[in-house]
């Protein structure tokens, strides 16, 4: 979908993104999810089901095992510890 959307193979967008980084865009796309569900986390109160659904995520255990490799705790750690505006 995105190389089609930026009028290119999906080969030349993988060497493209490979040139630029270390990340893949597997990768791209699962730490912008979590940059969403982060923000969820800290300004909503929904609850953590709805964000990792919100998020784009396909279920529990790929969610949290991604946000603890990322942030080092669990959602609800996270949320405790950044309290700004919950809603």
């Amino acid at each position: 979908f995105i190389a089609t959307e930026m009028n290119m193979s999906a080969r030349n967008l993988y060497r493209k993104i490979g040139e630029i980084g270390d990340i893949s865009i597997a990768g791209m796309i699962r730490d912008c999810r979590l940059h969403i569900a982060e923000d969820l986390l800290v300004k909503s109160k929904l609850t953590i089901d709805e964000i990792i659904f919100k998020s784009g995520f396909a279920n529990r255990v790929s969610f949290f095992k991604a946000f603890a490799r990322k942030n080092g705790c669990t959602p609800k750690e996270f949320r405790d510890q950044n309290k700004v505006n919950n809603l």
